[in-house]
């Protein structure tokens, strides 16, 4: 009897603890995945007034906007599989593609499906941006995107194909650009007036990717984080690359913007999750003492 009123004893006092602990989760759990929302606007490239690959201005692409100068930028929305025939229908120099090694090295889409960014990296270099609402300032956020690189049909030289990524800042146009290469081209070398990039931000930069004569170089994912200094700040992709004359591309696709959770917050769901583990532990133990 004396056992049986110990180990009901210790069960309400088990019960206790793990009433608080999961008051305690339900309390931490919202805000760990409350940081998973991801603040980017149509990040996948899917939202479109086209039905078809084309060449991407302010008005056809939900949620982003490009910077133009003379005759626009080069960058293009393209649609699964693609790739290889139809970059950008009604492009200004007509619609091409990018070489595809074998007949099947270019996947129809990112590992993050449907559409995709496919930009010039060395020929009307173009922003392409949008202003992130809801930050928090002094949060970290994780940024994530795929990128990948290939060359134009007809051209060969092998390329290097990168993303300057800015968080912040404004867009200004500039005279000159740095290529992937680490040489300098002017304006009017990239066949523009003027080239469009985000200045005063935090700047970072993907993985450079070395693509051979005629290659391409499949997706691979990007991540880097960003500490928010606004509530607002503006987002933006530009593609680097070289040499001019031997079109090298970036590709882009599955941007997301989303905050890191606290290391405490983390410490405290873990513990949690231990404490209600163990407490389950100790009751069925001491239920089958009960019984026995």
């Amino acid at each position: 009897m004396i056992c049986d009123k110990f180990a009901s004893k210790s069960n309400n006092h088990l019960l206790s603890v793990l009433l608080s602990s999961l008051a305690l989760f339900a309390s931490v759990t919202p805000s760990v995945f409350a940081a998973q929302v991801n603040l980017v606007q149509n990040g996948s490239f899917e939202t479109t007034t086209a039905t078809n690959s084309y060449q991407v201005n302010n008005s056809n692409l939900s949620g982003w906007q490009i910077t133009n100068a003379t005759g626009g930028g080069y960058t293009f929305l393209t649609f699964p599989g693609q790739a290889p025939t139809n970059v950008g229908a009604g492009a200004e120099w007509g619609t091409f593609g990018l070489w595809n090694p074998g007949g099947n090295s270019i996947p129809a889409t990112s590992p993050d499906g449907g559409k995709f960014i496919v930009s010039d990296a060395a020929f009307r270099n173009s922003s392409i941006y949008q202003t992130i609402n809801g930050l928090t300032v002094g949060q970290v956020y994780r940024l994530s995107f795929w990128q990948a690189a290939g060359q134009q049909v007809g051209f060969t030289g092998a390329t290097k194909e990168q993303w300057r990524v800015s968080l912040g800042g404004s867009i200004t146009y500039v005279n000159s650009l740095t290529l992937a290469n680490g040489t300098t081209a002017t304006a009017s070398q990239l066949s523009t007036n003027a080239i469009g990039i985000a200045t005063g931000g935090d700047v970072r930069f993907s993985s450079m990717m070395d693509n051979p004569s005629q290659g391409f170089q499949n997706w691979q994912q990007q991540q880097m984080l960003f500490t928010a200094t606004a509530t607002s700040q503006l987002l933006s992709f530009l593609a680097i690359g070289s040499p001019t004359g031997q079109p090298p591309f970036s590709l882009l696709d599955g941007v997301s913007l989303v905050a890191v959770p606290e290391p405490e917050t983390i410490g405290i769901l873990l513990f949690g999750l231990f404490v209600i583990a163990f407490g389950q532990k100790r009751l069925a133990e001491n239920n089958k003492k009960m019984i026995a």
